[in-house]
C-alpha cells in the first residue's frame, strides 16, 4: 500500500506545479509536499475521529474544485487514511495521525527526488 500512495505522489505532482520560477523548483516542492502532508494530516483525523468516509470524501471533492495541482490526489490520501487502522486511545490517535503526514511529506518528496535535490 505505501507503494501505492508514493505512486499516487509521483503522478500527481508531475503535473506541472511549479508555477513560479524554475529556480525556486525545490522551494516549491516543499510547499508541494507541505501542502499533501497538511491534507493527510486532516485526512487521518477523520480518520481517527470515527468520522464515515463519504464525509471525508466530500471535504476532498470540495478541496479538488479550488486546486488543481493536486486533485487527483485527495481522494487517493483520503481512500488510503481509510485503510489503516482505527486507535482508541488519544496518544495513538496523535501519533498514527502524525506518522500519516509525516509518511505523505516524505513519499512526496522522495517521489519527486526532493530528498536529493530540495536541500
Amino acid at each position: 500500500m505505501k507503494n501505492l500512495i508514493l505512486s499516487t505522489l509521483l503522478v500527481a505532482l508531475s503535473f506541472p506545479v511549479f508555477a513560479k520560477e524554475p529556480e525556486n523548483e525545490a522551494t516549491v516542492l516543499k510547499e508541494n509536499c507541505r501542502i499533501v502532508s497538511l491534507f493527510a494530516e486532516l485526512a487521518m483525523k477523520f480518520r481517527q475521529a470515527g468520522k464515515p468516509i463519504q464525509e471525508a470524501l466530500s471535504k476532498a471533492s470540495g478541496i479538488r474544485k479550488n486546486s488543481t495541482s493536486f486533485a487527483d490526489i485527495y481522494e487517493d490520501i483520503v481512500v488510503y487514511a481509510y485503510t489503516k487502522t482505527r486507535f482508541s486511545t488519544t496518544e495513538y490517535r496523535i501519533n498514527a495521525v502524525n506518522d500519516f503526514a509525516s509518511d505523505a511529506y516524505v513519499g512526496c518528496m522522495t517521489a519527486n527526488d526532493g530528498i536529493r535535490g530540495a536541500k
